[in-house]
């Protein structure tokens, strides 16, 4: 019985001797794939953004299409999925709802309102760019930890460029320029089925603060 325990407890430890070799040797070959990684980066900045693209890429296979044909290449399938999820404006698909909507916003951009450019904004009101948690690059290449590191500097800027926007009465059409991302959709088996995917738009940071701004400040309007 003596000699059965002493003989479990040998193989015990060379079962955890054996284990930790394996942890170690895992450790030190995702140790050496980071230093491999972050040794092709240009600089800090270069870094951050590949960790976000690497960890945020999707595969998309070939998809199946109405007349039960497949995309061939990369291109086709991605022209096929602009095409279902952001359809043509074509007058001609519109329902009730959307002809409804069409006039409605005709008639208002067809009108001589008369309306006087918005008071403007402040430094304070600036702030609130703080409270938004994004960390995905968008079109203008720059995440937001970049202007949050350099906000003292840059603020007066911004704020020159909001003042001149609001007193234009004029969005920048770059601010809308968006990079679509596709995610898939949880438990969705067939991944040849468009409707397993939905689209996420990045847009620019720039344009997302000013979005922000204006909104608190519609919704201090709105309570006051």
């Amino acid at each position: 019985m003596q000699r059965s325990r002493n003989s479990n407890l040998g193989h015990k430890a060379e079962y955890k001797s054996h284990t930790k070799l394996f942890k170690n040797k895992i450790r030190e070959s995702k140790w050496n794939s980071f230093k491999d990684f972050a040794s092709n980066c240009k600089d800090p900045f270069d870094f951050i953004k590949k960790c976000i693209k690497e960890n945020s890429t999707v595969s998309v296979p070939s998809l199946r299409k109405e007349d039960d044909t497949y995309t061939s290449t990369d291109d086709e399938t991605s022209n096929y999925l602009l095409s279902k999820f952001f359809p043509d404006n074509n007058v001609e698909n519109d329902n009730d709802f959307h002809k409804h909507v069409r006039q409605e916003v005709t008639q208002y951009l067809s009108a001589n309102h008369n309306v006087s450019p918005p008071a403007s904004l402040s430094l304070k009101e600036l702030d609130v760019v703080f409270e938004m948690e994004s960390f995905k690059s968008a079109p203008d290449n720059l995440i937001p930890i970049c202007y949050h590191k350099t906000f003292d500097s840059i603020k007066h800027f911004i704020l020159k460029l909001f003042n001149i926007s609001l007193q234009l009465m004029y969005y920048p059409k770059y601010w809308k320029k968006a990079e679509i991302r596709v995610l898939r959709k949880p438990n969705k088996s067939d991944l040849s089925h468009f409707k397993s995917y939905r689209p996420i738009s990045l847009l620019p940071i720039i344009g997302k603060w000013f979005s922000k701004v204006i909104y608190k400040r519609i919704q201090w309007l709105s309570s006051n």
